[in-house]
């Protein structure tokens, strides 16, 4: 059994004492924010960080409601909203899991609805990138026995897109080479910590 770390100072996981690359450190090289305002980026960051806390204690039931800033109301609106229209049974939330291939990460949600066991990653942009196939691959390779689903039930993965306006759209990932695409960005992050 692995004992995973993270140091939330330092934005760093480590496996049985080894420092391991994240999910999202992994997958860098396919976002690019440099065309946004650091302003803009901070907000956003911070609005995201925000929304993730508010379903999180959503559904552990420890929700303080006048908590929740006007900001985020309209978010956790739609991912109620999600959670009536799914009939969904909660399994985890914010887990940390790892892999023995070198990487860890923390996923959002493990749900179970439509007779399968979803591995959700919640996200509030106008766009959801293709990359987040890639992240979810990553999470469920990465899943610990008692969190994968049980016999005869499917595993499957998406995003949950959390909007503005109290609504929200799952986008559901199925390509069997994602995990296989995340592993080659996994090599190239070793080949450049090794060599540069």
């Amino acid at each position: 059994m692995m004992t995973v770390e993270f140091n939330t100072e330092r934005h760093e996981y480590t496996v049985d004492g080894q420092r391991v690359p994240s999910v999202t450190q992994v997958l860098r090289p396919l976002f690019d924010f440099s065309r946004v305002p650091p302003d803009v980026l901070a907000a956003k960051a911070e609005l995201g960080t925000a929304v993730h806390l508010a379903c999180e204690l959503d559904d552990d039931a420890d929700l303080d409601e006048a908590s929740v800033s006007e900001a985020v109301r309209p978010y956790l609106d739609g991912y109620r909203l999600f959670k009536q229209h799914k009939a969904t049974r909660v399994i985890a939330t914010e887990q940390i899991v790892s892999h023995r291939l070198g990487y860890a990460g923390k996923l959002d949600l493990i749900t179970e609805f439509d007779e399968a066991r979803w591995l959700i990653d919640w996200k509030t942009p106008l766009v959801i990138s293709p990359a987040v196939a890639l992240q979810t691959a990553a999470y469920v390779a990465a899943l610990p026995a008692e969190l994968a689903p049980p016999a005869g039930m499917k595993q499957k993965r998406a995003a949950l897109q959390l909007k503005n306006d109290g609504t929200y759209k799952l986008h559901e990932f199925s390509d069997p080479n994602d995990f296989a695409v995340f592993v080659s960005f996994l090599n190239v992050n070793a080949w450049k910590e090794k060599n540069l």
